[in-house]
Formats: structure tokens, C-alpha cells, sequence
């Protein structure tokens, strides 16, 4: 039975498995570093895990190998340099990278899915 986490715990796995800290993570993520602890707490109770090494090795087998861990911690970097973009493209006025936007996100998707 495969155990049930929220995407913003698996997000914080991903991050934590791949030797990032939680204040590192608070920083990429543009959460609070109390927000990533309580969701790195709520992830270590659901998976039973102790140590780090015990996260490390749920998210390795989630993802099935190091390879697949490491994928998608690329995947989530790739999202959240998009996220970025879209942000600066709404807050400094600059709407001309949309359509370059659109066309990044559709590839991404599609490739994923």
C-alpha cells in the first residue's frame, strides 16, 4: 500500500532527499521555514521515518531509483523557474514573454504527460 502524502510533502521529500536543507527549501519554495518543517514533521510521521536517511530512502523507493528521485527534482526546478517566470512577467509588466511562457509550459507538459 503505497503511503499518502500531499504534493507540498512530497515536494519537501524530493528536497530534503536530494541533501537540501529546510531553510533552502523555505527559500525555493517562497514558504516559511515553519511551513517546511511542519510539513518535513508531518512527512516523517506518515512514512514512519526517523532520520533523514529513512526520508531518503522512501523518496529512492518511491521514485523507484536514484535516477527517478533525481528526475524529479529536475521536474520541480523546471516548474518552479516557470512559476518564477510568470511571476515576473505579472509583476514587472513584461506580458511579450508569454508566448514564449505558453509554448515552455506546453512542451514541459507534454513531455511529462
Amino acid at each position: 500500500m503505497e503511503t499518502k502524502i500531499t504534493p507540498a510533502e512530497e515536494t519537501v521529500g524530493i528536497y530534503l532527499a536530494s541533501g537540501f536543507t529546510k531553510k533552502e527549501i523555505a527559500s525555493i519554495c517562497k514558504k516559511s521555514e515553519r511551513t517546511i518543517g511542519r510539513q518535513a514533521d508531518d512527512l516523517y510521521k506518515k512514512t514512519g521515518s526517523r532520520n533523514l536517511s529513512d526520508i531518503t530512502r522512501f523518496m529512492v523507493r518511491r521514485y523507484k531509483s536514484v535516477d527517478g528521485l533525481l528526475n524529479a527534482v529536475q521536474d520541480i526546478a523546471v516548474l518552479g523557474l516557470i512559476v518564477g517566470m510568470i511571476y515576473t512577467a505579472f509583476t514587472t509588466n513584461e506580458i511579450r514573454w508569454m508566448d514564449e511562457l505558453k509554448t515552455s509550459v506546453f512542451s514541459l507538459f507534454k513531455s511529462v504527460f
